[in-house]
């Protein structure tokens, strides 16, 4: 293979993964700002905790483990006399926060306390507390363009 196949190849690999990585992205940012016009009921906050999510990473050839607090929140609602069980507090929950942000998240959604719940108009069963789009859902898209930006220098660096 040449130096400019492998150029081309290289640079058309980060291209593909840095347009599939912010289709991703930019239809999870997409549902999250519809949120901001959906309709909402009154709920209760039945716990408010935190977990923690371990993951593998693997690089060099050996495995390191790593974990994150996410929020583990839990709150019931009803939607024309249906009965729900939603989790998700923002749509940017799976992105890392501090753990001030989270004993935050639990003071204002404390177990017993009654909540605004917005609520999907097409699905009631999707729900969240904190409607609409959040910084963290917006810098990987940065990640993304910059995969994006070097497999176009990679394409064009070929002679």
């Amino acid at each position: 293979m040449t130096n400019e196949a492998i150029l081309r190849f290289m640079g058309g690999n980060f291209i593909v993964v840095g347009l599939g990585v912010a289709a991703l992205l930019l239809a999870r940012l997409a549902r999250a700002w519809r949120s901001r016009g959906w309709p909402s009921v009154t709920g209760h906050i039945d716990a408010a905790g935190l977990r923690r999510v371990e993951f593998t990473a693997n690089f060099g050839g050996s495995a390191d483990i790593a974990s994150a607090l996410v929020p583990d929140f839990r709150y019931r609602y009803t939607v024309a006399g249906q009965d729900y069980e939603g989790r998700r507090v923002g749509f940017a929950d799976t992105m890392v926060r501090t753990r001030g942000a989270l004993e935050r998240l639990q003071r204002r959604f404390r177990p017993g306390k009654a909540v605004r719940v917005y609520y999907d108009p097409a699905h009631p069963a999707t729900s969240v507390l904190q409607p609409g789009p959040d910084w963290r859902q917006i810098t990987p898209l940065f990640t993304a363009a910059g995969m994006v930006g070097i497999g176009l220098w990679l394409w064009h660096m070929s002679p």
